[in-house]
């Protein structure tokens, strides 16, 4: 398994202080998962005050993740 970043990934990532660990975590062990547009793959994940979406999708093995979201719980 190789993981791939896009460049919009690691903007957003940067933006949103997610970390390696975050997005791997969201990756591995999703508390949620779903299909996206276009076939994608989306996982959710819940971390302290928010939830950690990433969408991606898997080609030759290799994960490659084409965004990652932060949604802010009240």
């Amino acid at each position: 398994m190789r993981l791939i970043l896009t460049k919009h990934t690691k903007e957003r990532m940067i933006e949103r202080k997610i970390s390696g660990r975050m997005l791997l975590d969201a990756l591995l062990r999703p508390d949620r998962m779903s299909l996206g547009y276009f076939g994608r793959k989306v996982n959710f994940k819940r971390v302290d005050a928010g939830i950690i979406k990433i969408v991606y999708t898997i080609e030759n093995r290799n994960y490659i993740i084409i965004s990652v979201i932060w949604h802010k719980l009240n």
